[in-house]
Formats: C-alpha cells, sequence, structure tokens
C-alpha cells in the first residue's frame, strides 16, 4: 500500500481544524473536520482523531494477536470501529460540558482500517470516502448534511448540492449528543484501487470527476494530494483541506506512521 496525506489551511481560514492520522504499519488512516468557535473545533477533532487512533490500533492488534479469525469478522470489525468512535463522542462530550469556552464543540469523522483483503470505512458527518477504480469513481460514504437528505431525495443533484447555501449544515457529528452511532461499510480491494479520505473543503471546491481525473493523471499518492490541494485552494479555498490517499498495489511502499493537525 502507498499512501499520501496533505492538510492545508486554505486561503481565508486563521486556523486549521482539520486533524488526520496515517499508519501504514497497522492500515489505519483517519481525517476529522472539527466544528465550533475559538479553535474548539481544532481541539474536538484532534481528541477525535487520537482517541479513534488510540482505540482501534489496541483492539485491531489484540485481535491479530488472537491467531484466530473470528467467526464474523465483518461483525467484529464493525463493533471494534463503532467503539473507537463511541469512546471519542463521549471524551468531546464531555470536556465540551466542563468547559464554557469548548461548549458546542464537534467533528466530522472518516476513517478507513484494512484488515485483510476488505477496506473497513466509517463515519460521521460530510467528511467522505471515495473509491477510485479503473476509470469510475464512486463515493462510499453518504454525507450526514441537510444537502445530503436533499441529494438522497432526489431534490437537488450531487453538482447543486456542492454549491448550495445550505451545504455547511451536517445532520450528525461527534460530541454534539452523548451517543453517536457511525455508518459502516466495507469494500474488497483490488489491485490498482484508489481510496481517499477527505473533509468538505475539498468535495465543495472540487467535483467527483476533477478528483478522478487528478488521481488517474498523477498516479503518485502524494502528488494526488498535493494537486488535490492546490486545485481546491485555486477555486477560491474559504476552508481547511485535508485529504489522505491510499493506493493499493501488490508491491508494499514504505512504512511510516505521522499524526498531524
Amino acid at each position: 500500500m502507498h499512501v499520501g496525506y496533505k492538510t492545508d489551511i486554505g486561503k481565508t481560514r486563521e486556523v486549521n481544524e482539520d486533524s488526520y492520522f496515517v499508519d501504514d504499519d497497522n492500515e489505519v488512516f483517519i481525517v476529522a473536520d472539527g466544528i465550533g468557535g475559538h479553535q474548539a473545533g481544532e481541539i474536538a477533532s484532534k481528541l477525535a482523531v487520537s482517541t479513534i487512533a488510540q482505540s482501534l490500533l489496541h483492539n485491531k492488534n489484540l485481535l491479530l494477536s488472537e491467531g484466530a479469525e473470528p467467526k464474523n469478522a465483518r461483525v467484529h470489525i464493525s463493533n471494534i470501529i463503532q467503539e473507537a468512535i463511541q469512546k471519542a463522542n463521549g471524551n468531546i462530550y464531555k470536556l465540551a460540558n466542563v468547559s464554557p469556552h469548548l461548549k458546542g464543540m464537534g467533528t466530522t469523522v472518516v476513517l478507513a482500517l484494512r484488515y485483510k483483503d476488505k477496506i473497513y470505512i466509517a463515519h460521521v458527518g460530510d467528511s467522505r470516502a471515495l473509491l477510485v477504480r479503473h476509470n469510475g469513481i464512486i463515493q462510499l460514504t453518504e454525507d450526514h448534511s441537510l444537502v445530503g437528505e436533499l441529494v438522497r431525495k432526489g431534490e437537488v443533484s450531487r453538482e447543486e448540492a456542492r454549491k448550495h447555501h445550505l451545504r455547511h449544515i451536517i445532520t450528525r457529528s461527534l460530541g454534539i449528543k452523548e451517543v453517536i452511532s457511525a455508518d459502516i461499510t466495507s469494500v474488497t480491494w483490488q489491485k490498482g484501487d484508489y481510496f481517499l479520505l477527505c473533509t468538505d473543503g475539498l468535495t465543495n471546491m472540487v467535483s467527483d470527476e476533477d478528483i478522478k481525473g487528478i488521481v488517474l493523471d498523477i498516479k503518485d499518492p502524494t502528488g494526488i494530494c498535493e494537486q488535490l490541494v492546490e486545485f481546491a485552494n485555486n477555486m477560491v479555498g474559504h476552508d481547511n483541506i485535508t485529504v489522505v490517499v491510499l493506493h493499493l498495489n501488490e508491491n508494499m511502499g514504505d512504512k511510516k506512521c505521522q499524526e498531524e493537525s
């Protein structure tokens, strides 16, 4: 697996409230987009990423150390992911309720975890996971947002949704309610697949077709991330932009672990 990642404050924001986690060795990848004023969003996204990463790594390594395939791996992995996201939600919720200046903070999250031949994708909010396979692009997540609901009802198109004046209203995020549930899916990976995790600072500025074109043209995950961020910034860049790109092939790339915000 080859991995690229990049975060950028954009052209108009004073603080980067996005956070991400990349661990090639354990094949865990997380992107979060914080919400809340006075840098509260930055705190929420950092707390989400660190809590989820710690929980996922502990439970995944525990599963691997047992040396036996669980009877229902999908259910087992899904439970591990839900537990990690609920822990993060609880930590953010508690902190916001004991710190007046953090009241109302929250964060979106999207993550990918590889287990054997499956990529497990989970999300809360409108940060997305995309798959570029062959010459097509698929959105693997459905936005938990007001405009996302309009798209699902067929009232607006995906292209109209990118420019809709209500596109920033999300209907689910970590830290706002005491209990939260993530949507989880899994994909059997194929050689040549590109998985992208990104915040809405990318997808509100760059269409799926342009994203696909850049992926297929550049091919290198690091170069893809750099080009996507530059493209989004050139299209106004009014938000923070974060993207992680996973390229699945038979040759495993150099391993490294990085956490940034």
